[in-house]
């Protein structure tokens, strides 16, 4: 399948001739004129690269730059900036935004071809290799014992995907990218938001481990399902998504029926007894996370079983988000 790129060009000389060298290269072309349309564009169709000019109409290219970065759905999206504006100030201003490259006008077609197979080859490696900028999990496991020597109390977290595999089964490997780096963003964002030593990492593939306060960690499991849950809607197509399931082939070559994905997550806390090391937390919070995927919706369990035996929540039993 060729790789779909969306050129935003208000003048049409320029936005004809970007076109025609594009689709010669191999490219599935389209064409926007308008700034806002190119955001509500890119969003619900999802491009992988966008040539975008500075000078538009209703907002500049700098401020739809601005918004696609600030949208998981478009976030992977390449986009070079093309642009006439020569002065020093305005280039540094769109470096400042993230644009995978920069193009003066008027521009070399084979450079600009180059340029735009080289970024994507970057961003796929990229999504390959890494979801975000999260420590790895031996990190996470180093912390957990370092808190634990020092005698500080924690809750351990592991979060995971729920049908994650027939999300890739009908999507592909990109689009399961796509999610794991969702949650990888949510979960990130997450514990800056609650804070209070707060650390998290990636495990592996759509495994995360988190690190809380004990007196957090409902919260955390809370606000990490709340955003995955208002968040996984958008990952799939339309016609998915009002149907509220995916239909994907099993080994027989039989359509099964799946739904949405959803996030579990385990968690072992010292408010209700000690770890003597980062196995035994981790072993409470992956035997927490199982419980937790019993459940057929978003859902965290929190081992509660040497606090109070009237409890619900003493034997672990998942509980759903909010």
């Amino acid at each position: 399948m060729a790789d779909r790129v969306l050129i935003v060009e208000d003048d049409s000389d320029v936005a004809d001739h970007l076109r025609s060298v594009l689709e010669r290269a191999g490219y599935e072309v389209s064409v926007l004129r308008d700034g806002l349309d190119a955001v509500a564009w890119a969003a619900r169709e999802r491009p992988d690269a966008i040539v975008l000019d500075v000078a538009l109409p209703t907002i500049d290219g700098f401020e739809v730059l601005r918004r696609i970065r600030g949208d998981h759905r478009t976030l992977f999206a390449v986009v070079i900036l093309l642009t006439g504006l020569t002065g020093a100030a305005e280039r540094a201003y769109g470096w400042d935004l993230q644009p995978d490259d920069y193009l003066l006008k008027p521009f070399d077609p084979d450079d600009l071809v180059a340029r735009l197979g080289g970024r994507l080859r970057r961003v796929r490696q990229a999504l390959a290799t890494s979801w975000a900028m999260l420590p790895s999990g031996t990190v996470i496991e180093a912390h957990v014992r370092q808190l634990l020597d020092d005698g500080e109390g924690l809750s351990l977290l592991h979060i995971d995907l729920d049908e994650f595999k027939s999300f890739n089964g009908r999507y592909g490997w990109v689009r399961g990218n796509q999610a794991i780096a969702l949650l990888a963003r949510i979960v990130e964002s997450v514990a800056n938001d609650v804070g209070v030593g707060s650390f998290a990492g990636h495990v592996g593939g759509d495994d995360f481990s988190v690190t809380t306060d004990p007196d957090l960690a409902v919260k955390f499991a809370l606000e990490v399902i709340d955003r995955f849950d208002r968040a996984v809607p958008e990952l799939y197509d339309p016609a998915d998504r009002e149907a509220n399931c995916v239909w994907v082939a099993n080994r027989r070559g039989e359509l099964e029926r799946h739904r949405l994905m959803t996030v579990s997550i385990g968690i072992a806390t010292t408010a209700v007894r000690r770890f003597a090391h980062y196995g035994e937390a981790s072993e409470v919070a992956a035997g927490m996370l199982r419980i937790a995927k019993r459940a057929s919706r978003s859902s965290f369990s929190i081992d509660r079983r040497r606090d109070d035996p009237d409890d619900p929540g003493a034997t672990g039993a998942p509980v759903p988000g909010r």
